[in-house]
């Protein structure tokens, strides 16, 4: 069976799948930018700068370039991934905000271009989030 060439421009959607698209539109285009649109972005500035580093401190041609350009290249990497939990670190399923520790390596519970991290900011999440599943604020 002979596959169809490939068209230039998309096939015409029917009515249903019209339809369809105009009852569940999806995230708005803020949403989906803040979600997967600007995430390859940054990772691709998070390589320019530290290649851009790495070859400022290996590239000078000293002693002191060639010894520190490993330690220093850890370190941006190390920056990059605490830049990366701030702005996108999701909550493992199960963990609540009161049984959340901060550590070294997960120094944020919620990233800030998260959909509900404006919930949670505002102390709006579900009671059930919670470790007891009481709202705090009622004994105080």
């Amino acid at each position: 069976m002979e596959q169809p060439p490939p068209r230039f421009f998309p096939r015409k959607i029917t009515g249903e799948e019209r339809r369809r698209a105009i009852e569940e539109p999806g995230p708005s285009w803020k949403r989906w930018a803040l979600d997967t649109g600007l995430k390859p972005w940054v990772a691709l500035g998070f390589l320019i700068l530290d290649g851009g580093v790495f070859l400022a401190l290996y590239g000078s041609g000293t002693e002191w370039g060639y010894i520190l350009s490993g330690p220093t290249v850890a370190g941006a990497l190390f920056l990059n991934y605490l830049a990366w939990q701030y702005l996108w670190h999701e909550p493992r399923d199960g963990e609540s905000p009161a049984r959340f520790r901060r550590t070294l390596l997960h120094p944020f519970y919620m990233g800030r271009f998260n959909e509900r991290y404006a919930d949670w900011k505002a102390n709006r999440l579900d009671p059930r989030e919670t470790e007891s599943g009481v709202d705090a604020r009622d004994f105080f």
